[in-house]
């Protein structure tokens, strides 16, 4: 039972990893992104200007809805520094749509968690795993607007669920 429910996970991360490659692909080469502010999209434009010089910009931030969801901005920042990536367009649609995917991974692994947690039986692990991650929502969205905190809070609202 133990190591079905390990090859769930398995399989449940594979296939979000399968979609989320594709896709990220896809806005990279084939254009597949918001329109609005070459790619940006309206709010993705504010965490792109904090994610390109986080020092800089989290002080100028007048509008404290921005400040308050600055955790991914600061992550790219910090990754984009540590790997010498210029802070383009195209770029921070990149590194936030890597983002984007790790916190879909660990939103899977939380899945599985709270089923576990919850003593759901298989049947209802992969139905939960559906209705969660298996929609234009949580596959699709995170890279065709990558530029939002949107994968971030879905991360932290499936850990919560376990408290």
């Amino acid at each position: 039972m133990l190591q079905a429910k390990k090859n769930n996970l398995m399989v449940q991360m594979l296939i979000v990893l399968v979609f989320g490659v594709i896709f990220i692909f896809s806005s990279r080469y084939a254009g597949e992104v918001v329109l609005a502010n070459n790619g940006l999209g309206f709010d993705g434009k504010h965490y792109a200007q904090l994610a390109s010089d986080f020092p800089n910009n989290i002080t100028k931030a007048q509008d404290t809805k921005y400040f308050q969801r600055s955790a991914p901005a600061f992550i790219v920042y910090i990754v984009s520094k540590m790997l010498s990536v210029e802070p383009s367009n195209k770029n921070l649609i990149f590194l936030f749509s890597c983002l984007n995917l790790i916190f879909l991974l660990l939103s899977v692994f939380g899945w599985h968690r709270v089923s576990e947690v919850s003593g759901f039986n298989n049947f209802s692990n992969w139905l939960g795993f559906a209705a969660l991650f298996l929609n234009f929502a949580s596959l699709k969205f995170p890279f065709y607007y990558p530029i939002l905190t949107d994968a971030m809070g879905f991360t932290l609202a499936i850990f919560l669920l376990l408290f």
